[in-house]
């Protein structure tokens, strides 16, 4: 009989500390790691970058490359870390299948600061980090960062652990707590 999988999922706003936090836990709890904008990266790689519109086009690949991925890996019974923006509109019906199907247990780790934390993440990575999307989507990324904000990001309603998490100060999270979290739920 198959181990039940656990599904992390770590979300937030873009400059949030998504990326940051994920890659730790993926890392202390030795489980495969995906994030969106990593796939959104390749796929620059191989069709390159015009515009706003193709951005925002890779990135809707992004999503159907990391739901095949996630549903697989859920099919063979492993556990795994996501990170992404995820939306309770269009997410939810998704992740409420896969919970019935694979039998998941979900933890969200949801991630927030505040706004002019995330703005200046959100600039510095663009003018640091030459690899990451918003490099080079340059004012409209801002807007869709902007967007984000106004709106917010919500955590799924697909029931399982939710642990908020302050990212403003890096130095005041208690990575080894959450780990700890979960590492009891993957236990139970």
């Amino acid at each position: 009989m198959k181990k039940q999988p656990t599904l992390i999922l770590v979300l937030g706003l873009p400059g949030s500390g998504k990326t940051t936090l994920a890659k730790r836990i993926s890392k202390e709890l030795d489980f495969p790691l995906l994030v969106k904008d990593d796939l959104k990266v390749m796929l620059f790689d191989v069709y390159g970058w015009k515009d706003r519109e193709e951005s925002m086009k890779a990135g809707t690949a992004s999503y159907k490359i990391m739901d095949y991925i996630i549903e697989e890996q859920l099919r063979c019974g492993n556990s795994l870390v996501v990170e992404g923006t995820f939306n309770p509109a269009y997410d939810d019906a998704k992740f409420k299948k896969w919970q019935e199907k694979y039998n998941v247990q979900y933890a969200q780790i949801y991630c927030y600061a505040d706004a002019d934390t995330i703005r200046q993440r959100f600039r510095e990575r663009a003018t640091t980090d030459s690899r990451h999307v918003s490099h080079v989507e340059g004012e409209g990324g801002l807007q869709n960062l902007e967007n984000h904000i106004q709106r917010g990001i919500n955590p799924l309603g697909i029931g399982g652990t939710l642990i908020k998490v302050d990212t403003t100060d890096f130095s005041k999270v208690d990575e080894a707590g959450i780990v700890e979290q979960l590492r009891e739920l993957n236990r139970s």
